[in-house]
């Protein structure tokens, strides 16, 4: 679908953020040292696994709704394509997480090794970390527990990450877990429940909240955001990075991050976990720190304002769906790096430190760039399907999946910048040619043949 205006809104934002401004800590040295195809993604990879550590925050967005800030991000890339970077960047900033959440499940195997014939511990663990296959009495097993423990219902973010959605999808299925519905209620930190009895069964609903990060090729992202994906609202609620290396690249290769750098993240973790968890006293939890956003209002309204603007003018069902949502996650994202500003200024020199008008000038960019980029992500990979979609349930006939020929699409395999020109503006869109075949070359679409050609590649399926 025609994408082009939320994508060069999106790009002079991308620019704006990661170009000219400071970004938080842990997310500034990840994103400094990935190579440029793969800056996006680990972007938000770190904001998904820091999300976690913000688990105690609560925001009150422009409508009055308070919220958590769990978010749900998924990168599809093709097999080798260096998705597996991503993986080690969430294994390291969620290593603290993970050993606490190590040593809760090593209290239980070892009370069950003891103790084989009983069903029921003495005690309350806090399980947080949960596999991709996890059903929906597991989670209200965890939930329970955790609001036994600490008595606080939805107290803490459960974290889902799985290095290839396939095997999660396939994993589910194996263990009945309902894997998309249970996705959807814990972005918006409902309740879950079930209505059985028995000793060994849960019985009743429970608040959770979780964030998820999902790595896999594009067809098994297709397998995953199917019509029901978008009809239930699943689609409109997550972050999609796409990316794909042209055709004899060499594996992506990160930047060190330098030992000072690496010790200042360090240190910004373990703020982050003391806000969470009461090291004196471990059936506590830190008190909820709210974060007063009413700076970022603005930014909601214009943000809203324009992409108002841009279904009405393009008649997108689509953009008019997506952009709500969009903007609930930006706005998630943005209290995260607020909170990272806040906790990384506390340990930095006196000249080293942010004054607060940048930190918030700071927030609001990142903002701006996330929404458009989840707008945006969501658009380029699903637009058409969901515009069909709705077009089918509107005239009340069957939805058959078509593909709408894009600009893409349009050219030879091999076409010069003159072609991209002459088809844009044959074909009346407002994307500029330059910045056109920049993002294609960003991510995997075409490689350069000379200063002004150009060659498609084939994506793998």
């Amino acid at each position: 679908m025609n994408n082009d205006e939320i994508y060069n809104i999106m790009q002079a934002n991308r620019e704006d953020l990661f170009g000219l401004r400071r970004m938080p800590g842990v997310v500034r040295q990840y994103v400094n040292s990935a190579p440029e195809l793969l800056k996006d993604p680990t972007f938000f990879t770190c904001m998904t696994a820091l999300s976690v550590y913000n688990s105690r925050v609560r925001v009150v967005c422009d409508d009055k709704s308070e919220s958590g800030l769990q978010i749900q991000v998924f990168v599809a890339a093709p097999q080798a394509s260096g998705k597996g970077c991503l993986d080690k960047i969430q294994c390291e900033i969620m290593s603290r997480m993970e050993a606490y959440n190590d040593h809760e499940l090593a209290r239980e195997e070892d009370f069950r090794a003891k103790h084989p014939n009983t069903h029921r511990m003495p005690f309350k663990t806090c399980v947080f970390i949960l596999p991709p296959s996890t059903s929906r009495f597991q989670m209200c097993r965890r939930a329970s527990n955790i609001q036994s423990r600490f008595n606080e219902s939805g107290g803490l973010c459960f974290y889902t990450f799985s290095p290839e959605i396939g095997m999660a999808i396939d994993a589910s299925q194996q263990s009945y877990s309902d894997l998309r519905n249970i996705n959807l209620i814990t972005y918006d930190g409902g309740k879950i429940g079930m209505d059985h009895g028995g000793d060994t069964s849960f019985h009743g609903q429970i608040n959770a909240r979780q964030s998820l990060l999902y790595l896999g090729t594009p067809s098994a992202m297709n397998r995953y955001f199917n019509t029901y994906s978008i009809e239930n609202g699943t689609l409109g609620r997550v972050v999609i990075c796409s990316f794909k290396q042209p055709i004899g690249s060499r594996k992506p290769v990160f930047k060190d991050i330098p030992i000072y750098e690496k010790d200042l993240i360090g240190d910004v973790l373990d703020i982050l976990f003391d806000e969470v968890f009461d090291r004196e006293d471990p059936d506590r939890l830190m008190p909820i720190k709210h974060l007063n956003m009413e700076f970022l209002y603005p930014e909601l309204t214009r943000y809203e304002d324009k992409t108002i603007e841009i279904a009405i003018n393009t008649q997108s069902t689509s953009i008019d769906t997506f952009r709500k949502r969009s903007a609930v996650s930006a706005f998630r994202i943005a209290a995260i790096a607020y909170n990272m500003y806040l906790a990384e200024n506390q340990i930095l020199t006196p000249d080293e430190k942010l004054p607060p008008d940048e930190i918030e000038d700071n927030v609001k960019a990142v903002f701006r760039y996330s929404a458009y980029y989840a707008l945006h992500s969501v658009l380029d990979r699903y637009g058409d399907m969901a515009e069909a979609l709705y077009l089918a349930a509107e005239q009340n006939t069957t939805f058959i999946p078509s593909k709408k020929v894009g600009l893409y699409d349009s050219l030879p395999d091999i076409f010069t910048r003159a072609d991209v020109k002459e088809k844009t503006d044959e074909m009346n869109l407002s994307r500029e040619p330059r910045k056109t075949i920049s993002y294609w070359k960003q991510v995997g679409k075409i490689r350069k043949l000379d200063e002004n050609t150009f060659q498609k590649i084939i994506e793998e399926e």
